[in-house]
């Protein structure tokens, strides 16, 4: 149960992440290297990955979870006013064992 209740708690930080994001790329369309719509994107995908894991913990299923998450880590890395929640996904992600 605590594992599900992490992943609900990430994929609400990275929607969080996202929106306060693509709020600022309408402003300025290059906000510190961000790419908002980018992010947006791959966040549905974390949200989507995420919730198929909590439905069916396969290992595939969180493969796929994992693998959405080291994307969006990834392209958020740019974004410095983001950095401690990327460091905080980035220690989720490391607790994450696809094996169990």
């Amino acid at each position: 149960m605590k594992k599900i209740k992490n992943i609900f708690s990430l994929v609400v930080l990275i929607t969080m992440l996202t929106f306060s994001l693509v709020g600022c790329e309408s402003e300025n369309d290059d906000v510190g290297g961000c790419n908002g719509e980018l992010l947006a994107d791959l966040s549905e995908k974390v949200s989507t990955t995420a919730l198929t894991f909590v439905e069916n913990q396969t290992s595939g299923n969180c493969v796929a979870y994992k693998n959405a998450l080291e994307a969006f880590i990834n392209a958020a890395d740019d974004c410095p006013e983001v950095e401690d929640e990327v460091e905080r996904l980035r220690g989720f992600l490391n607790q994450l064992d696809c094996n169990n």
